[in-house]
């Protein structure tokens, strides 16, 4: 279908039009706290997850769009008179979200517009863009375009932990021939890197450490750790003597507490670690009394604070060792030994399996056994597939950034799905985050940190070229194989 300058008008005009009330349904989908929760006995992701699903298809059904549930994995949402053509594109974004954790300055789940700003879990990362995908739906839907190929809006409720919404999805009748997934950057991501991720477990720590607990996500970095050490008279004196260290007594114990920057664990390199502070920290100000509680410590402390994966000896290229980007989101005191998550993500050119295999093996030279371990594959399409150009083209003539497709570090829902790929919502350019450093300090406003923040006019944009995208490949050759 031919995009005319009027065409592009009235799309244009649609999306200032509705902007206020998408802003609006996001604030309404933040103010339900969805962290996936596959203990509860509200399955499959705990209630959370089930009534925000649930709001979803009430908001698309208010507006004319009819719905499928599936068994609360997956929601999709359509237009009914559109059904029946010949190939299906998905829009596909998730509605879980990660932890609050901590060190809000707004109210985590209240659903706030500060300026050019909506502000709380999930407004990012990643619901928002989730019901961009939807608006762009009803946008095809309420200018008349008919296109050739039927368009859906989806939307999944464990991304954050595992991506079992999609792995069901996968396999049930009515999965679109294109899903294009709206939880990552701009201008395409033709590849995402493969995950290695797991459990490491520790010997038994002796009685003097009481406690150890940081990281609420396995995907996140943590900006606050605690120890709680038995309080001896020789640890009183070494606390006194301590410079800098930010401790408190309560009773017979001592809390020692490590801050940090939270931030993706895809991004560690850009974040600080509180777990790695406080294990520093411990460290430094020899609070460890008995050796081995400090050995442990210091093999704990190494693997934290490394910057990459050369600690594990991945590879003897510096440049591919350097590649890898690892981070650890949660420890814990677990039956008297340190337990803690390890995350890695790894270049497409890379086994995974070898990868994790490395991790577990250098685990066990320093006393550290694996607990439970996992491998998502990468997902990666050459970047000269029609789907991929045809994308990337749209991108460039809404922003005219000029980008190529790029290679995408935290993973999405592309890598479980039969034919998908990741598009958007972030938009590498800074113009489109207005006083972003005047309304939030260090460390916040991004997804998975504190006050995680959605760009509005970032949205706006992001909600034309969707609609734009999916208009340009009508009549394409949406197969993996395939050629246009």
């Amino acid at each position: 279908m031919e995009l005319t300058k009027e065409l592009q008008g009235k799309i244009d005009q649609w999306v200032e039009d509705h902007m206020d009330r998408l802003v609006e349904d996001t604030c309404k989908l933040i103010r339900i706290r969805s962290v996936s929760d596959k203990t509860s006995d509200v399955k499959p992701f705990g209630q959370g997850c089930r009534d925000v699903l649930a709001k979803y298809i009430e908001l698309g059904e208010s507006y004319g769009l009819a719905s499928r549930n599936y068994e609360n994995y997956v929601v999709k949402l359509y237009v009914p008179e559109t059904q029946g053509k010949p190939k299906q594109i998905g829009l596909m974004g998730h509605l879980d979200v990660v932890p609050e954790g901590d060190n809000w300055i707004c109210p985590p789940y209240e659903g706030i517009v500060k300026g050019d700003w909506i502000i709380g879990r999930g407004s990012q990362d990643n619901k928002g863009p989730c019901l961009a995908a939807m608006y762009a739906v009803l946008c095809l839907r309420d200018l008349g375009i008919d296109l050739q190929y039927d368009v859906c809006a989806l939307a999944g409720a464990d991304e954050e932990t595992g991506m079992a919404d999609a792995e069901y999805f996968s396999k049930q009748p009515g999965v679109p021939d294109l899903v294009i997934v709206t939880d990552s950057g701009f201008p395409i991501c033709y590849g995402e890197r493969g995950i290695a991720s797991g459990w490491l477990r520790s010997d038994r720590l002796s009685e003097n450490v009481v406690d150890f607990h940081g990281g609420s996500a396995t995907n996140q970095v943590p900006d606050l750790a605690e120890a709680t050490l038995r309080l001896t008279p020789s640890l009183m004196e070494k606390w006194k003597k301590a410079q800098g260290l930010e401790a408190r007594q309560e009773g017979d114990t001592l809390v020692v507490t490590g801050r940090g920057k939270a931030g993706h664990i895809a991004a560690a390199q850009d974040a600080v670690n509180a777990i790695g502070v406080l294990l520093k920290t411990l460290l430094e100000a020899d609070l460890l009394e008995d050796q081995q509680d400090k050995a442990i410590f210091q093999e704990a402390e190494k693997m934290f604070n490394s910057p990459c994966g050369k600690i594990f000896g991945l590879s003897e290229d510096e440049k591919i060792a350097d590649d890898v980007r690892y981070g650890c989101g949660i420890a814990k005191l677990e039956e008297g030994c340190l337990q803690f998550s390890f995350n890695l993500r790894c270049p497409v050119s890379l086994d995974e399996g070898q990868v994790l295999d490395r991790v577990v093996r250098y685990g066990e030279q320093v006393g550290f056994s694996p607990v439970e371990t996992r491998v998502l594959p990468s997902n990666y399409f050459p970047k000269e597939r029609p789907v991929i150009q045809i994308l990337n083209n749209v991108f460039n003539e809404v922003t005219g950034l000029g980008l190529q497709p790029q290679i995408f570090t935290p993973g999405t829902h592309a890598r479980k799905l039969p034919n998908a790929v990741a598009y958007g919502p972030g938009i590498p350019d800074q113009s489109y985050y207005p006083g972003k450093r005047d309304v939030f300090p260090e460390g916040h406003g991004d997804c998975h940190m504190p006050d995680e923040a959605q760009s509005i006019p970032a949205l706006k944009e992001a909600l034309r070229i969707y609609i734009r995208g999916v208009i340009a490949l009508d009549g394409q050759e949406l197969s993996k194989e395939g050629e246009a």
